[in-house]
């Protein structure tokens, strides 16, 4: 069975065709081993040299493991003109795939999911933040996308993930809270 993991990423991938990976790593894929024979993931992909490897990433080593090389339409620009690359490439990778998982929030994963369910293919979301923290907490442009991403989720993959992500969002907001209290205290 091939599963295809969808994730903005990237991956990083040096002149020797080996895979590196900061939050993309062997932990993070070697779980879906036990319901795959063979595993893609569709993702930017940042060319790097093998010096740059060594600085603080994590070789991937996991195999059979594919990766498929979507565009980068994480932004303005490649909304408009990435897009549609991507979306031609997931549909075909979906297509060829048994079961589908999507990290969200990533743009590359609002699309697997869109494309698995065109195709009636299994899948699976992991929501591993909150869109609203992750993007209004980040710079300018975030905040004029954080409605829109938050909305789209809570719209596009039912009450159970809109329960999931306020709770992220709820524990995000805790933590937050609890770590400036400890700054406040530190500085008093």
């Amino acid at each position: 069975m091939r599963v295809l993991f969808c994730h903005d990423g990237p991956v990083r991938i040096d002149e020797l065709g080996n895979h590196y990976g900061t939050a993309h790593n062997d932990d993070t894929f070697i779980r879906y081993y036990d319901i795959a024979d063979s595993l893609a993931v569709a993702m930017r992909v940042a060319r790097i040299s093998s010096r740059e490897a060594n600085k603080g990433l994590s070789r991937i080593t996991v195999s059979p493991f594919e990766v498929v090389e979507c565009p980068n339409i994480a932004s303005l620009k490649g909304q408009l003109i990435n897009k549609k690359i991507a979306k031609d490439i997931l549909d075909d990778e979906v297509q060829r795939s048994d079961y589908i998982i999507a990290r969200l929030p990533s743009f590359i994963g609002f699309i697997a999911v869109d494309m698995a369910k065109k195709h009636n293919k299994p899948y699976l979301v992991e929501v591993v933040s909150c869109p609203w923290d992750v993007l209004w907490n980040y710079n300018l442009k975030g905040k004029l996308l954080a409605p829109a991403m938050y909305a789209s989720t809570k719209k596009g993959y039912g009450k159970l993930l809109l329960l999931y992500m306020l709770l992220m969002c709820f524990y995000s907001l805790v933590i937050r809270l609890a770590v400036d209290q400890l700054v406040v205290q530190m500085y008093h």
